[in-house]
């Protein structure tokens, strides 16, 4: 490499390093950083103006006007498939169209999903469900407990943002339990452990959260007991992007695992007993790991121990 190459890669580099340097600052004198506030009414006010603005250009082009017709009638068809997941004996689809606008969670059983016009059965409506409790309830997905999957915790998202409420259901009775588990609005993580207990990261107060404002902490929460009385498990850093515990539910016998994502792409997890004792697992922080009939399984994006990656390793 000749010294003007050299010269020319360094001072690309200084670039680099300067623009990271400049962003660093402004984060830190960010004179928008009322914004991340996406309930308050100045916030609101704002981000109104400026949709009000883009629609007196958009608004009247003929070429938005088709676009956003053909994208309503993609969504509002009937003609979807309704993809579902199997739990618990039933076909399950979470359903929106123009009568459903915050959608349904609905089932039939694998033989009635078969038929060309299934008979569905509305699990949960969250239209009504926002209508009957006067909030704007955003479907965020459940957490059900294997292996008959007949409780959850349904995660609930007041107006679509990333905090979510958890809220203990019954897919028996369709009704949420009553004083059964619940986690108020925050960016929670949970795991079920048994019928009684779960595994919970939420806000807990100062320190609780990463930077990265995910859970930094695991504890261990029974059921009829105050959430504060939970037992911390585990902790990981400030740093990290988020840390927790999670059970690997198997008909073999359940495998429970500590976890701390130390970055977007690396996680180190470790292996834990009922005591709370842990082994770090060896394999590298980038591989997924699962329990299998009394083994490890492990899915390797990067080279181990000679292995190549991309291959599954047990």
């Amino acid at each position: 490499m000749n010294k003007g190459m050299l010269r020319l890669i360094l001072s690309f580099l200084l670039a680099i390093i300067s623009v990271a340097e400049l962003n660093a600052q402004k984060a830190n004198n960010d004179p928008f950083i009322w914004l991340e506030n996406t309930t308050d009414s100045k916030s609101i006010d704002w981000v109104k103006a400026h949709d009000d603005a883009t629609m007196r250009v958009f608004g009247k082009d003929r070429n938005f006007l088709n676009f956003k017709s053909e994208i309503l009638n993609i969504l509002n068809s009937k003609d979807r498939i309704p993809y579902g997941y199997n739990e618990g004996g039933y076909v399950y689809n979470f359903w929106q169209d123009d009568a459903h606008i915050k959608g349904i969670l609905r089932r039939v059983t694998l033989e009635e999903y078969l038929k060309k016009d299934p008979a569905w059965e509305i699990v949960l409506d969250f239209d009504k469900l926002s209508s009957d409790e006067g909030k704007d309830y955003v479907f965020y997905g459940s957490t059900n407990l294997p292996p008959d999957k007949a409780r959850g915790m349904i995660a609930l998202s007041i107006g679509g943002g990333d905090a979510v409420e958890y809220r203990e259901f019954d897919y028996i009775t369709k009704t949420f339990v009553k004083d059964g588990f619940y986690l108020p609005e925050a960016k929670s993580n949970v795991c079920w452990y048994d019928i009684n207990t779960l595994l919970i990261g939420t806000d807990f107060g100062p320190g609780s959260m990463t930077s990265s404002s995910y859970p930094r902490i695991a504890k261990i929460w029974k059921r009829g007991t105050p959430i504060e009385q939970a037992k911390l498990l585990f902790d990981g850093e400030i740093s990290d992007v988020a840390a927790g515990a999670y059970v690997n539910f198997r008909p073999e016998g359940n495998n429970c695992f500590y976890y701390r994502n130390t970055d977007f792409w690396n996680t180190t997890v470790w292996l834990a007993d009922s005591s709370g004792e842990k082994i770090e697992l060896p394999f590298p922080k980038d591989s997924e790991t699962y329990s299998f009939k009394g083994r490890m399984l492990a899915l390797l994006h990067s080279d181990w121990m000679g292995i190549p990656e991309a291959r599954w390793w047990l």
